[in-house]
């Protein structure tokens, strides 16, 4: 076991970092559950952890259906592999990238096996951490720039944080992850995080491959991507950036106006029609000329408020087609 630190540090011209060294830590205390515990506790928690970073297959129960494609492992640069193989060579004898290719799955089982929920594995610490990191990345603003300029993107923020396992929205987001959800001068994360989420799309328990039903399977092929992606940036500015004290806010949800009523409705097609039937016969639309003190003329159309809602055009007059993702 070795940290990035030490695995870079050829790279940087260094020769002393020990293997254990690290600048940061990221552990998840805020519902925690001790599960050696057995006094003092009638019940067990039905889940342990924040539900934000809980792994999508404890939150929800379900497995992923239908027809899907599980990504090959990730191949490591010539830097990353050098220091790789130096470093923890039995990693690239267990989980050889070349024998790891791209694999289609079909699917349509989406109950889980009896007990399987309940087993707590080594993938779903490594899916924590990615959530974890996305939630950091997202919310965090450079030092120096106003949030309030900067507002996460509310559809966004919805999909991310609603948590109902009737409408798995987070799938979605491991698809197709939004642009400019993170902030553009950390925008280089967003490449990571999208190379991540690769990972995280389908069931390593369907597959037919013995290295991804290995529980350490995430975990390397996570390890894989992020160094990649240390050897690649580790001197860009971004790695180094500030980051400002106030995290980013979600933009404030746009009010929609009220539907309309059917007696407004009606009105509003009444009027409509004697408007037609006017310009048919060469009358101009009725409308009121004010002359203002400096001899402009002010043309008011009298057309009722409602009238420009009920245009079938207007974003306002339609029912939400939220697009539902499948699971």
């Amino acid at each position: 076991m070795c940290f990035a630190s030490h695995m870079l540090q050829s790279h940087l011209g260094l020769s002393d970092v020990h293997p254990l060294e690290t600048k940061l830590l990221l552990i998840d205390f805020d519902a925690s559950e001790n599960k050696r515990q057995v006094k003092g506790k009638a019940t067990p928690k039905p889940w342990t952890g924040t539900g934000l970073f809980i792994a999508e297959f404890l939150r929800t129960k379900k497995r992923k259906i239908g027809y899907y494609e599980l990504p090959p492992m990730p191949k490591l640069d010539a830097g990353a592999a050098v220091a790789y193989k130096k470093c923890v060579p039995s990693r690239l004898t267990d989980f050889p990238q070349m024998d790891i290719k791209k694999e289609e799955i079909v699917n349509w089982e989406e109950k889980m096996g009896v007990g399987v929920e309940d087993q707590h594995k080594l993938r779903y610490d490594a899916e924590s951490a990615f959530w974890l990191l996305l939630y950091w990345t997202v919310l965090a603003c450079p030092a120096g720039k106003d949030v309030k300029n900067h507002p996460i993107p509310e559809n966004f923020w919805r999909d991310f944080t609603t948590l109902d396992k009737d409408t798995n929205y987070r799938s979605a987001l491991l698809e197709c992850l939004p642009k400019q959800v993170i902030m553009p001068e950390y925008g280089p994360l967003e490449n990571l995080i999208k190379d991540m989420a690769k990972q995280l799309v389908g069931d390593y328990e369907v597959s037919q491959s013995k290295h991804r039903k290995d529980d350490a399977f995430l975990h390397e092929a996570f390890q894989r991507t992020i160094l990649n992606f240390l050897f690649k940036h580790h001197s860009a500015p971004f790695m180094t950036l500030e980051k400002g004290l106030e995290n980013r806010k979600v933009e404030e949800r746009q009010l929609m106006r009220p539907p309309l009523s059917r007696a407004s409705i009606a009105k509003n097609r009444a009027s409509r029609s004697i408007s037609v039937a006017s310009s048919s016969t060469g009358v101009p639309p009725q409308s009121d000329i004010s002359m203002s003190t400096r001899g402009g003329a002010e043309t008011l159309a009298k057309r009722p408020r409602d009238e420009e809602v009920d245009d079938p055009r207007d974003v306002y007059n339609r029912p939400s087609k939220r697009r539902r993702f499948g699971r």
